[in-house]
């Protein structure tokens, strides 16, 4: 089974969420990513492509392995196609993004991050790239933990993936 998926839309902060993606799964025991897209009605196909194309190159570098998954939307709602499609692994990390938000909304309120954070099934790393000129290149990280006994727990998960690159 696949331990890292990346929950990918396409947009250019993914694609930047998609380097740190490619590094964590790299840092895996089984050195492989599952990319998960939901398609939504409207979406550029060929800009979309050329985009996993990117991906595709970047992974072969780190020497991952990539597995692409694309999903219609159909009337569903994004997060919960995208929990039918993110495969339960208590030991996997599913890898998503998250965008600068209006002042005074929450980070995390309202987003696709959130509903799969708090559907349980999945260990959620919900990364927001402050300096995409760095990107892939961890040194400083700011972890919030929940107060669920569980947390240090999966936080360990991550952690060890990162560990390599940190300074603090």
């Amino acid at each position: 089974m696949v331990s890292t998926v990346f929950a990918y839309n396409g947009s250019t902060h993914g694609d930047w969420v998609g380097t740190y993606a490619v590094r964590l799964a790299a840092a895996a025991p089984d050195s492989a990513l599952r990319v998960v897209h939901v398609e939504e009605h409207g979406e550029d196909a060929e800009r979309f492509a050329a985009k996993l194309a990117r991906l595709e190159e970047s992974a072969a570098a780190a020497g991952v392995a990539l597995e692409v998954r694309r999903v219609a939307a159909g009337s569903g709602e994004v997060a919960a196609v995208l929990e039918e499609a993110i495969p339960d692994d208590p030991a996997g990390i599913v890898v998503t993004g998250l965008r600068a938000r209006e002042t005074g909304r929450g980070l995390l309120r309202g987003t696709i991050s959130e509903r799969l954070m708090s559907s349980a099934r999945h260990s959620v790393l919900a990364l927001r790239v402050v300096s995409p000129g760095l990107l892939g290149q961890v040194e400083h990280l700011l972890f919030a933990l929940s107060q669920n006994p569980r947390s240090a727990a999966r936080a360990a998960l991550f952690l060890r993936r990162f560990a390599p690159g940190l300074r603090r």
